[in-house]
């Protein structure tokens, strides 16, 4: 089952949403949907398998 969880580009400020797998974690690339531009993403889990997804502007 995938999870959606809202996050804010860093660089358009739009509101949008990212599908993640419920196994995904680590850091990762991925282009925001709207303005296209990428993201640095970094996804951790607690304890009980819950995201904490923090997402920047990717670096050059």
């Amino acid at each position: 089952m995938e999870e959606f969880i809202a996050v804010l580009c860093p660089y358009c400020g739009e509101d949008t949403e990212m599908e993640l797998d419920p196994m995904t974690t680590g850091d990762f690339i991925y282009d925001c949907p709207v303005c296209c531009q990428p993201w640095q993403v970094r996804v951790r889990r607690d304890a009980d398998g819950d995201p904490s997804v923090d997402v920047d502007r990717a670096q050059d």
